[in-house]
Parts: structure tokens; sequence; C-alpha cells
């Protein structure tokens, strides 16, 4: 019987799905999972939470020495063997084969924070290496399941790495990201209110520990510029400098000015690695690292242009390093002399609108047409979306969302073009007709230099997308009755339809 998540966790179905069906397995054994994301996204509560509902063990490590850790450890295992004074090991070793033996009934068993660990004690990996080898033939043994829980990305991928001692011992690798847009809203109590969720995750995006970090603070009747004021403009919040503290915070990101220089470039509106290399004044070869670790790490996506096999954009993933950026960052010196966070963000609201709220909607737009949109509406079901730029009569044209469906064998059909406004008036007619005069340039079929161009499938034409914050005309919502291949998304159904 499926374990019931107990109502303290906020949405996460699907990690505690993936969790207790690990827990539950029928192999036979010792069993591992890998599970990381970045930090303030629930991961302690999820385990805490599994291990307390099944009489699991749960333990965390500490920012300290290895010596100390082990004492810690030896202690929380003296609890969970019944131990009156609690168990004296001999080391890491020893404990950890306690630990296993202890939860070889088939108990959770989970240490956190596996990353402080590992700085004092490199050897963990080893140690449990031999203790989570294949079983013999015939073994009866039941066997522990273990969780090894840290915040790093690349840290905990290492774990499991080609030549890494665990590799090949796990059974789940489990990443907890922040909630998506639509879980947003609802953990914020926006569900009926898209625009002000909307502009609630442009600035913070998903991570829930940020509605704590307001103190309980909800936006009052969608009041999101009050709100603004109240924490993220506001020295003594929390949330005033987290944007520079998470990144902080990232042991993979060694040089901390190269990043945030990074970071700062795509903030700044640069797309291409091109475009980041030459706001940074440095070579195109000496960023591929540094952009490959951020995008590992979570902090930026790379999206793939679907028209183009190596044509990729990178966005920045998580909004408050954006708003870092933007907006807190060029006024710290006004905000601590003066204290006006109202009227900074009112003259912040123009870079706002350009900088953040448009591409955050379109991002948002293409989240929605790869994960939401249903067949009807596409025509078919996507699963490479992105941006792309078409080149008609020698001008560029962008297109802010592309969805194609690729099959098995790469062959691609373009399902839909769109455009995305997130200004403050209806847009009309104006937009549609761009987009009908875009889809005529598009390729019907042919190979093009770099392997299969996409079609458009025989005489079928790609629909026609319309994303709005502000709505629609009537002229153009007249037009959209008319015609069969296009579809107008407000806020609405974004957030709710598909």
């Amino acid at each position: 019987m499926e374990l019931v998540k107990p109502p303290e966790v906020f949405g996460r179905t699907t990690e505690w799905a993936q969790l207790d069906a690990f827990r539950t397995s029928p192999r036979r054994g010792h069993r591992l999972a890998i599970m990381y994301g970045r930090r303030r996204q629930g991961k302690t509560l999820l385990l805490r939470s599994m291990a307390q509902a099944t009489n699991g063990f749960y333990w965390q490590a500490r920012q300290q020495s290895s010596a100390q850790n082990l004492a810690s450890f030896s202690a929380a295992l003296g609890e969970l063997t019944g131990a009156p004074t609690g168990l004296q090991t001999s080391g890491w070793e020893e404990a950890l084969n306690i630990l296993l033996g202890s939860a070889s009934d088939g108990r959770l068993a989970v240490i956190d924070e596996v990353g402080y660990l590992l700085a004092t004690e490199p050897s963990i990996p080893s140690h449990l290496q031999a203790q989570l080898a294949p079983l013999e033939p015939g073994s009866p043994a039941v066997g522990a399941r273990l969780v090894l829980c840290g915040s790093a990305f690349g840290e905990m991928r290492r774990l499991v790495d080609p030549h890494a001692p665990l590799r090949g011992r796990h059974d789940l690798e489990l990443v907890v990201r922040p909630f998506d847009y639509r879980d947003s809203a609802r953990y914020w109590g926006l569900a009926s209110n898209p625009d002000a969720a909307f502009r609630l995750h442009a600035l913070v995006g998903g991570t829930p520990a940020y509605r704590e970090y307001s103190g309980g603070d909800l936006p009052d009747d969608g009041n999101i510029d009050g709100w603004v004021a109240r924490n993220l403009l506001n020295p003594a919040s929390p949330l005033y400098r987290e944007g520079r503290v998470v990144i902080g915070e990232d042991t993979a990101l060694t040089d901390q000015g190269l990043y945030w220089g990074v970071l700062g470039a795509i903030a700044d509106g640069a797309r291409t690695r091109g475009e980041i290399t030459a706001a940074l004044g440095r070579p195109p070869t000496s960023l591929a690292h540094a952009l490959d670790t951020i995008v590992e790490a979570g902090w930026v996506v790379a999206e793939q242009d679907p028209l183009r096999e190596r044509g990729t954009t990178f966005h920045l993933d998580d909004p408050i390093v954006r708003l870092q950026r933007l907006v807190v960052e060029p006024n710290d010196a006004r905000m601590t002399l003066r204290n006006d966070p109202a009227g900074v963000w009112q003259e912040s609201l123009p870079l706002v609108r350009s900088r953040v709220y448009g591409p955050h909607l379109e991002r948002l737009a293409r989240l929605w047409a790869l994960g939401w949109a249903g067949e009807e509406t596409l025509g078919g079901r996507a699963n490479v979306v992105g941006p792309s730029v078409v080149t008609i009569g020698g001008s560029r044209h962008q297109l802010d969302v592309v969805a194609t469906e690729v099959t098995p064998r790469g062959r691609r059909s373009v399902l839909a073009i769109g455009e995305v406004k997130a200004e403050s008036a209806p847009i009309g007619v104006g937009e549609l007709a761009r987009l009908d005069s875009i889809a005529e340039s598009l390729p019907a079929s042919g190979r093009g230099a770099t392997g299969p161009r996409p079609s458009r499938r025989g005489a079928t034409e790609p629909r026609r997308l319309l994303v709005a914050r502000a709505g629609f005309t009537s002229d153009l919502q007249s037009a959209a009755r008319r015609r069969g291949d296009v579809e107008l998304i407000d806020l609405h159904r974004l957030y709710t339809g598909s």
C-alpha cells in the first residue's frame, strides 16, 4: 500500500512516490538512492517526514570535522540500536556497517547534507562500495534502503560517475527542483489570481523556503508591489541578498567572480555563447567550463533551438538571481542610506517589465507547450520546445516559441510557432499576421547540412500560438474563431488549461 504523504509536505507528489517505491522495492540486498537539489527546496522535510512515518533512520551531517560528525552519527546509531549509553565506533567503516545492518529489515536510512561529510571524509563512498555490492545468488537478505542527500549538483553526480566507487550501485537518482509555476501559485495562495502568481514567480521562482523567509507575509489581494517593497527590497529581510547568497553557497561555483559575471551577462540579456563572452570581454573558449558548470548546477537552462541542431540559448532558471543583478545591487547604496523600497521599485518597473516579466513569460510559455499543452492544441505531442530566429529577406525575426515533434528516427516536425507578449495592452491581429508571414518561410521538407531539417508535415501548417499577459483585442479573437490554426493563451489558460 502506498504511503500517504503528510499534509505538511506541500506538492512533491512525484518525489514522494518515487522515494516510497524505492523504500518498498522487493529487490534483495542493500539498495542506494542518490537525492539532490539546490538548497531551500524542501529535501530535508521530505526525507524527515518519510523516515518518521516509516520508523526509519535520519541523520544530518554538519559543517564540522570528521570526528565531530562521527560522534554525532554514532549517537544517532545508539538510538537506532537501542544502546542505552550510545555507541562507540572505531571509524566510519564500522559506523556505516552498523547502520546498514540495523536497517537490514528494509528500513529507510537517510544521510542528509552528505556534502559536509564528504568534505572531511572522502572515503565514505569507498566504505559503502563493498556493502552495496551485488548479492550472491540465492541470498535471502532484505537489506537497508539507504538515501544519500546533498545540495551540490556536481558533487552528488560525481558519486556515481563512471569511475566512482558507487557507480552501478544506485537504484534511484532523484533531483528535487523548485516548484513549477503552477504549484508555486497554489503554494502562495494565488491560484485564483494568475497575474499576481506570474509576477511573483518571475521575481522569486519556485523555491518553497522563500515563503518562510517572508515571515508568512503573503501578497494581500495580489498586491505584489507592496510585497516586493516589504521583502525583496527591504535590507532587513532575509530575501534582500538572497540572490548573492545562493550562489555563494554552491560549492561547485569555485570562482565566484567568474560565475557571477556569467550570470550577470545572461541577466542583462546575453543569450548566446558569443554574446556572453563578448559581455565579459573574454575569448569564446574560456567560458565553456563555466557555462557547463552553472547549467549543471541548475542556475541556468540551455535551450536548444528547435530549428537548428547546434543553436543553443541560455536563460536564468532562478529569478531571484536575476532580480539581484538588475534591481537590488544597482540600488543597494540608496537602499542602505535611504531605505526607500517603494520608490526604488516604482523607478525599476520599466526595467522589470522588459527584462524580467517579458523573458519570464516567454520561458513559461515554452514550458506550457512542452508540459501542459494538449495534442489538440498543438496538433501533436511536442517533445522539443525552444526559441528560434528565422531570416526572411535578410531580416531576422525572433520566434518566442517553436514546438516540434521529433520521431525516434530523428525527423522533426514543426507543430506550432508562437509569439509572447507581457505588455499591459492586449495584442492584436498584427502579431498573427507576423506569425503567418514567418510560417510561410519555414521549410516544408528536405535535409540540411547539419542533418534532418524540420518539416511542416507535408501540407499541414504549424499552429499559431499567441500568448499574452493582458489578453487579446476583439479583432484578434474574431480572427481566431474563424480559423482553426490559432490558439489564444492568456494567463488563465497558461495556469489552468491545456
